[in-house]
């Protein structure tokens, strides 16, 4: 369980979340600091969720800013390179950061999702994504990345 946390000094600190988060072994809330940055917009959020949504058409490399990705491989092949886990899953807390990964052509060209290095999805180095509007959901846990 999530809910919004304003702690003293948080609205001045632009760009930046603050969540408490329940822990499942204390049944206590706690705050999760540094986990989410945001930019700010003019778009307001209650009561919902509201995430980044990008286009790529070159290779690229996703950070913990990134949430869902619309990937157009019209001009070939695209790779798209999660984060590393240390960055994108929080042990202390067991959360981890979900990447939505979508192919928008009706091209034969793959896209291929690829984990930091050595980190695997589902024990395998690559995910590929074939059909237009295929997506891939993963989140970072402790020590790989999950198809969701």
């Amino acid at each position: 369980m999530v809910d919004d946390f304003d702690p003293p000094g948080a609205r001045q600190a632009v760009g930046h979340t603050a969540v408490r988060v329940l822990d499942k072994q204390s049944g206590s809330f706690v705050l999760v600091d540094d986990i989410i940055t945001i930019t700010p917009s003019v778009l307001t959020n209650i009561n919902s969720f509201a995430y980044a949504i990008e286009l790529a058409a070159i290779d690229t490399i996703l950070t913990k800013l990134n949430y869902t990705v619309l990937v157009d491989a019209t001009s070939g092949e695209i790779t798209i390179t999660l984060p590393p886990l240390a960055t994108s899953y929080n042990a202390s807390t067991g959360i981890g950061l979900i990447f939505n990964i979508s192919k928008t052509d009706l091209s034969t060209n793959k896209v291929i999702i690829d984990g930091d290095g050595a980190e695997t999805i589902n024990g395998d180095l690559t995910e590929e994504i074939i059909f237009q509007d295929s997506n891939v959901q993963l989140q970072a846990g402790p020590n790989e990345y999950r198809k969701l």
